[in-house]
């Protein structure tokens, strides 16, 4: 079921009416037991601070997805979960790719999100952004996702510009014993996860697990798309507590998948000069290893020490590339005094790059090793007992292509009562050039004319700077009691220094004993605008087994020439509810409306769309839980994206999926 932008005012004064009419009927509900919308306010988050915080003193807009929340959506993948976060732009493209942002700039390529696993940075440096099929856990094993919305950079650095999600898997001691999902679907979607955990005394836990998955192709225009993607996973993590104020944790995972699709590439060796759409048939396979050390130094004071290593390798039709990240930092954690905290950290990452031209793409130099420097530091201090929080700080970091780079942060907070909480941030942030903004020559299109065939090619430049943000928020949270809380945020962000593309002055090259009409599209710094937004999240027990939420955002882009960075909905509304009819019976209800996206420069226009999943659970036994769901129920397909590589819509149709959960 398609939707035109033509009813964005009539779903805003939707959304309006929702949040009234859920108010005034918590108001009049009787006072019941204590649940879990309490508890959802008092969890604990790490991404804002690198300690432990409360979600009502966090001065950010942050959201945590956890295990339960998955569930209940019935995601079987991260970038499934991230639907129901507003401020979080999330389209699936094909089979397996996705485009993914926060607060704008949606694209298969987005470059200004930072993603973590347990701390570990998984974004690739070929072009700052995340190949997201590759990033996979066991969904069991998972304890919960931080989301923040806004810069991150004070404490990660660069390329937390626009966000950060940070996912966090359980100990090891928490994920005892053995544990067999699987799931099956109508897109001939199939994965499976065995799990096992155990100790080898009072002290030290491990676990082991393996996944499989398996995805079938999409459709497109023109028929079945070769789309389809197989991967497998295994790892473990090791978890040993020698002493009460000791930890340490060792884990690992390793991948092998094999991907379907379609390139649109220029054929610039032999007659006809044009592009071709080929289908592929490619192979990747990655690994990672961690290490983190805890030290419990005080009650208030610590010290941690994590290090890791991580290999990825992708052959995509020609192109090969292969990338070794070892990366080490140590975050220290200091109470100078009742009402005075310091953290502080330094860091270094070494990058090791090797890539294998095509006719798409070519590396000069093909092979790079860079090093990154970093530190941070963070002052936390409150006032009037503990009711104010200012915390000032700045990372300060070293590379190779822009230098020094400093973005500093400013955030404070009210603590009105203990139950609300009114908050604000200044922040600066960077998102400073990937290899393939620098480096890279990429050959767009390839045509015949008259005189000598001619090629399009955007060209990379040693010049290329940081692009620059200057980001102020503001937002509220109150938990009006047991059974309803609610959640807002406005943000505001300039950005200076923006990529774009500017028209060379073409010229004749000969190359490979071929002489054609070089047309040149050169990066440079020369954009600039502003984008802002609104974010609202409110939950509701309306009674012991029955749970609402709804998310809502809004957003606006002016950036650069209109209509050349608008590719992301101007609205996204989400509202779920979940039914514990029983013991061992739930009914859970998923609706998304997507507003349209357009961009004018790329012929981007995806029509809006309203997503509405129904899953039904049956807890059988003890030991053994059934979950049925049906996704997409008011449409027989749509698109959400289109590709960036072959310009491709795929449709994502209704489906039907079962999947089991038994423990033992």
């Amino acid at each position: 079921m398609h939707y035109n932008s033509g009813v964005s005012k009539s779903i805003t004064w939707a959304i309006v009416y929702t949040f009234i009419v859920m108010a005034s009927l918590v108001a009049e509900a009787p006072r019941l037991a204590d649940m879990s919308i309490e508890e959802l306010m008092e969890i604990s988050v790490t991404s804002v601070a690198k300690k432990e915080t409360s979600l009502i003193e966090s001065a950010a807009a942050i959201t945590v997805i956890t295990a339960e929340d998955i569930h209940q959506i019935g995601a079987q993948s991260i970038p499934e979960a991230l639907r129901i976060v507003p401020g979080i732009n999330v389209a699936r493209i094909n089979s397996s790719n996705w485009a993914i942002s926060a607060r704008g700039f949606q694209d298969q390529f987005a470059d200004k999100l930072l993603v973590l696993m347990d701390g570990r940075t998984v974004y690739t440096p070929f072009f700052a952004g995340v190949f997201w099929a590759y990033q996979d856990v066991a969904l069991e094993d998972l304890d919960r996702i931080e989301v923040i919305r806004g810069p991150g950079a004070t404490l990660w650095g660069a390329n937390a510009m626009n966000g950060v999600i940070n996912i966090i898997s359980k100990s090891a001691k928490d994920t005892q014993g053995s544990i067999l999902t699987t799931s099956m679907s109508t897109l001939e979607d199939y994965q499976a996860t065995g799990r096992y955990g155990g100790h080898i005394n009072d002290h030290l836990f491990y676990r082991v697990y393996i996944k499989h998955r398996e995805n079938g192709s999409l459709e497109i225009a023109q028929g079945n798309a070769p789309d389809d993607w197989r991967k497998a996973q295994t790892g473990f993590r090791l978890d040993w507590h020698p002493t009460g104020d000791k930890a340490f944790t060792f884990q690992g995972d390793i991948y092998i998948a094999e991907q379907g699709g379609q390139l649109s590439e220029p054929n610039i060796a032999t007659p006809p000069f044009n592009n071709t759409l080929t289908t592929l048939d490619y192979n990747s396979y990655g690994g990672n290893l961690l290490g983190r050390f805890k030290y419990q130094i005080s009650a208030t004071d610590s010290l941690t020490l994590q290090s890791y290593y991580n290999r990825e390798y992708l052959d995509l039709n020609q192109f090969e590339q292969t990338i070794d990240t070892f990366d080490i930092d140590t975050t220290y954690r200091l109470q100078v005094s009742e009402s005075n905290a310091v953290v502080t950290g330094i860091g270094y990452r070494l990058i090791s790059d090797q890539f294998a031209n095509s006719p798409l793409l070519e590396l000069d130099p093909t092979q790079r090793t860079s090093h990154l420097f970093s530190m941070f530091l963070q002052d936390e201090m409150t006032f009037f007992q503990d009711k104010w929080k200012l915390s000032l700080g700045s990372k300060f970091e070293h590379n190779e292509h822009t230098g020094f780079e400093i973005q500093p942060s400013a955030q404070a907070i009210w603590q009105v009562t203990a139950k609300q909480a009114l908050w604000g941030s200044i922040s600066r942030a960077v998102h400073t050039p990937a290899r393939v903004e620098r480096d890279s020559r990429l050959n767009r299109s390839a045509s015949d004319t008259p005189l000598s065939p001619s090629l399009v090619s955007i060209v990379g430049s040693s010049n290329v700077d940081s692009e620059t943000l200057t980001a102020y928020q503001v937002g509220y949270r109150n938990r009006f009691n047991t059974h309803l809380s609610l959640e807002l945020s406005a943000f505001y962000n300039h950005y200076y220094d923006l990529q774009t593309t500017r028209q060379g002055a073409p010229f004749v090259e000969n190359q490979n004993g071929i002489t054609r009409l070089l047309i040149p599209q050169y990066r440079e710094n020369t954009d600039a605008g502003h984008v802002m937004g609104v974010e609202a999240s409110l939950n509701w027990s309306s009674s012991n087994n029955l749970h609402w939420a709804c998310t809502y955002s809004w957003l606006e882009m002016k950036v650069g020439s209109p209509g050349t960075n608008d590719a992301s909905p101007q609205h996204q509304l989400n509202l779920r509810n979940h039914w514990q009819v029983t013991d061992q019976f739930a009914v859970d209800n998923v609706c998304y409306y997507v507003d349209q996206i357009s961009n004018a420069a790329s012929g981007l226009n995806v029509p809006a769309y309203i997503r509405w999943d129904l899953g039904v659970t049956w807890k059988a036994t003890d030991s053994l839980q059934l979950s049925l769901w049906a996704q997409n129920l008011l449409d027989d397909q749509h698109p959400e994206y289109t590709s960036t590589l072959s310009a491709n819509e795929y449709e994502i149709p209704r489906s039907i999926t079962l999947s089991t959960r038994w423990k033992f």
